[in-house]
């Protein structure tokens, strides 16, 4: 046969007629490790368990037990049969249930009093307009919506409030699910209840003299509780922070004085020293109607209509009052800036500054000298002319 025929033969046939090599099997790169079995407790069944050479084992809830349990299975000392045990029953909780212990769960883990008494005011209306016995695995995405439209179109919550409380829920449902297990979905966690970052609102100018009084005769009848903290803001020149962490045990009428403590004393955070205030007559009527029918550890000023146990005033419900009052009073209250007007009050009244920074909590003078040169012209006349 010619050579040429024969390479051509040759060719022809490997392409016509392939041949396949049987390999024998290649071991990985990288053997996987068996996963090291260990104890863990499952907050959704409330037990402990645990998969030993791929079979699931449950324990019970005692943990003493559970771990005599596991270390006997591992040993060989304790015989089981080879097929999976079956999980107990899913139970589900309320929704009461669920809120009482994400409370619990932040208490546990030292958040701050002002943060729970936050989480406490949004769920305990979450809970009022959802029902404490609705189960919590039944709540889902429409259901809370319907609660954030309604209750934001009621109460006129303004865009950071709104965020608030979506914030609050978010958390809750998320520990929930992720860190507990307490539920197997989140109904939250669809973007279309995405939260957003807070936006800075417009500034609120600065009430007038005549505004404040003003503020203080419409609540007087309407809302005498609100009516009170303005009066004690006004007389006082407190921070509206300080004022409404006031306790019946930081009051000392007999010295006509209120001790601050560190955590609601911003003076403290900022020199190490304790906020003093200190009570003229006015102030110490308003603050001995305040303290009628109550205990050490309750707060001098409450807000009745609150959800919390505390019934705290909280800033966005304070403000809330104020807007709602808005087109009656023809302008929008501004609380923080009540303080503003006690001291240029103090100012005009001839107070030399040392004492008003004293008076007010302010670490040094130069906070009351911004004040003084804000004066305007007219008042700084008046003041030469004494001179």
């Amino acid at each position: 046969m010619d050579i040429g025929v024969f390479q051509f033969t040759i060719l022809f046939l490997s392409f016509s007629c392939p041949i396949y090599i049987s390999l024998p099997p290649q071991k990985p790169l990288y053997p996987t490790m068996p996963r090291k079995s260990a104890l863990y407790f499952n907050q959704t069944l409330n037990q402990y368990s645990s998969t030993i050479k791929g079979k699931k084992h449950y324990f019970g809830a005692d943990l003493a037990s559970a771990q005599v349990k596991f270390e006997a299975i591992l040993s060989g000392s304790l015989k089981t049969d080879n097929q999976e045990e079956e999980p107990p029953a899913y139970k589900s909780i309320t929704l009461q249930q669920l809120v009482n212990k994400f409370i619990k769960h932040k208490k546990q883990t030292n958040a701050a009093d002002n943060t729970i008494l936050w989480y406490e005011g949004h769920l305990n209306t979450f809970i009022g307009f959802i029902g404490p016995t609705k189960k919590a695995d039944s709540i889902n995405l429409a259901l809370v919506q319907q609660f954030v439209s309604t209750i934001c179109k009621k109460r006129d919550y303004s865009l950071n409030t709104e965020k608030g409380l979506k914030r609050a829920i978010r958390s809750l449902f998320a520990y929930a699910t992720e860190e507990t297990n307490l539920l197997l979905i989140n109904p939250v966690k669809s973007r279309k209840f995405a939260v957003g970052s807070y936006s800075k609102s417009e500034a609120i100018p600065i009430p007038t003299d005549e505004e404040v009084k003003k503020a203080i005769a419409y609540f007087e009848t309407r809302n005498p509780a609100l009516c009170d903290l303005i009066k004690f803001l006004y007389h006082s020149g407190s921070r509206l922070s300080e004022a409404r962490n006031i306790k019946l045990k930081d009051i000392d009428i007999n010295r006509k004085r209120i001790n601050l403590g560190k955590a609601e004393s911003k003076q403290y955070r900022t020199t190490g020293k304790k906020r003093t205030i200190y009570l003229s007559d006015k102030v110490l009527e308003i603050v001995a109607r305040n303290m009628k029918d109550k205990e050490a550890g309750d707060y001098l000023f409450i807000n009745p209509t609150a959800n919390s146990q505390s019934r705290q005033w909280i800033p966005n419900s304070a403000r809330s009052h104020c807007r709602r009052a808005k087109d009656k009073l023809g302008f929008l209250l501004n609380l923080r800036g009540i303080r503003h007007v006690a001291i240029t009050n103090l100012i005009l009244a001839g107070v030399d500054l040392l004492s008003i920074s004293k008076l007010v909590g302010h670490a040094n003078l130069t906070m009351i000298q911004k004040f003084y040169e804000e004066l305007n012209a007219e008042h700084l006349i008046d003041t030469a002319n004494k001179i």
